[in-house]
């Protein structure tokens, strides 16, 4: 399946690609290697975090078939062009920003390109921390990713939605959120930071260990419609 693939490896991770590719392989390692800090800090699991396999493809065809056959991840085909990377378990497939410009809606800068593999690198932790991964919301998975990341503090598609929202008076609410796949990945990182803020991140580390459902407010000793005013309350006078 990866027969054409050459690779590279570090302590961190192993790199697989194609020749087309090879300029990338080095950002990739460096970039998965800053998120194996990140995550090991912030979760406190260094000792057990596993080596991480990367796969730089070269189109969208052979993103698909990866993200299908290799990861069996359902996948719709052709996928959307948004879609550039997909973790499972230790293995991540990325679209190389080679191809971006013919199969991606991305333009590639390699700090934007960084941030996306630090994401991916939070949601396998995630996964390799949570009871039950499948049934942890999309809000909550994301919005962890797109905050450890921190590409809710530098890139404009990401914070733009939620200060355009505060701005309007445009604030969803959480049952909106939780239904919406735009809405949980324009608005999930304000609801982990605001437990972050609150709680502490112990709170945030405890609810990636113990939630094995959809209840991840319950795990903050408030009521859905206390969480919902405070978060509101927060949203309106902090400083994102």
């Amino acid at each position: 399946m990866l027969e054409n693939y050459h690779s590279v490896n570090t302590g961190y991770s192993d790199i697989l690609f194609q020749s087309t590719d090879a300029q990338y392989t080095s950002q990739t390692a460096t970039a998965i290697e800053k998120g194996w800090h990140i995550v090991t800090d912030y979760f406190q699991i260094a000792g057990s975090f596993p080596k991480v396999r990367a796969i730089l493809v070269p189109n969208r065809n052979e993103f698909d078939r990866l993200v299908k056959d290799l990861l069996k991840v359902s996948i719709e085909y052709p996928s959307h062009p948004a879609r550039i990377a997909q973790p499972q378990k230790t293995d991540i497939v990325l679209l190389s920003p080679a191809a971006y410009n013919q199969h991606s809606v991305f333009e590639y800068k390699p700090d934007y390109f960084e941030r996306l593999i630090i994401h991916e690198m939070v949601h396998v932790a995630e996964e390799l921390l949570s009871p039950d991964i499948e049934h942890t919301p999309r809000w909550w998975s994301e919005g962890l990713a797109t905050y450890l990341s921190q590409q809710w503090k530098h890139e404009t598609d990401v914070y733009s939605p939620v200060i355009e929202g505060i701005q309007s008076n445009a604030i969803p609410g959480l049952n909106e959120i939780e239904s919406s796949i735009k809405l949980a990945y324009d608005w999930g990182w304000t609801l982990v930071k605001f437990i972050e803020t609150r709680f502490g991140k112990s709170a945030v580390v405890k609810i990636v260990k113990t939630c094995a459902d959809h209840n991840i407010i319950e795990k903050t000793n408030m009521s859905v419609t206390e969480f919902e005013h405070n978060w509101r309350e927060w949203m309106l006078s902090a400083s994102l």
